[in-house]
């Protein structure tokens, strides 16, 4: 299938006239433009998934145990451990590196492991689905929400102070960490 174009309508593109006749092509200029734009486009997206599960995104509450502090690097952060990331030996999801968990809400507003999720099963109104990934231990999982930067100096402060993480979870399991609470 050809599809014929005006060169008015897409002045960026040059005409070439070969042998074979005429065929469309990108000269160097314009090309290093179309570049650009497609990463510019690429990182919109980016920001634009995490802009929309910080808006729409269900509010979860998860009981965390601090871990680390301090990256020469990056400064101050809280490195975290959360209750769900270690499962119960009896709970089996076989050989999936991506797993997809129920919480439930407790009667203390917190979000606890509840079972693996079964797609064929509608969730309840307290209930959210996370998807986590396995990490060296069989049962241990982790979510992408294990880092919390902080004000320089202020690490230990918060790693002795925050017994929770405030997480923005979407319909499909994605989780974005928004802050730590007492």
């Amino acid at each position: 299938m050809q599809v014929y174009c005006d060169r008015e309508d897409y002045p960026f593109i040059e005409t070439v006239n070969d042998n074979r006749g005429e065929f469309w092509k990108l000269n160097a200029k314009n090309s290093c433009y179309l570049t650009v734009v497609v990463q510019l486009l690429i990182v919109t997206a980016l920001i634009a998934s995490k802009e929309i599960l910080l808006r729409t995104g269900q509010t979860v509450k998860l009981e965390l145990a601090p871990l680390d502090s301090r990256s020469l690097l990056q400064g101050d952060y809280v490195r975290l451990d959360y209750k769900i990331s270690q499962l119960p030996p009896e709970v089996a999801f076989g050989d999936n590196y991506c797993v997809q968990l129920v919480l439930h809400l407790d009667e203390n507003g917190v979000f606890q492991f509840k079972e693996v999720h079964n797609k064929d099963k509608r969730l309840a109104p307290n209930e959210v689905v996370i998807t986590g990934w396995r990490r060296g231990d069989r049962n241990r999982l982790s979510y992408g929400i294990e880092s919390y930067f902080v004000p320089e100096g202020t690490g230990i402060e918060v790693e002795r102070s925050a017994k929770y993480g405030i997480v923005k979870v979407n319909k499909n399991g994605d989780a974005m960490l928004v802050s730590l609470s007492p």
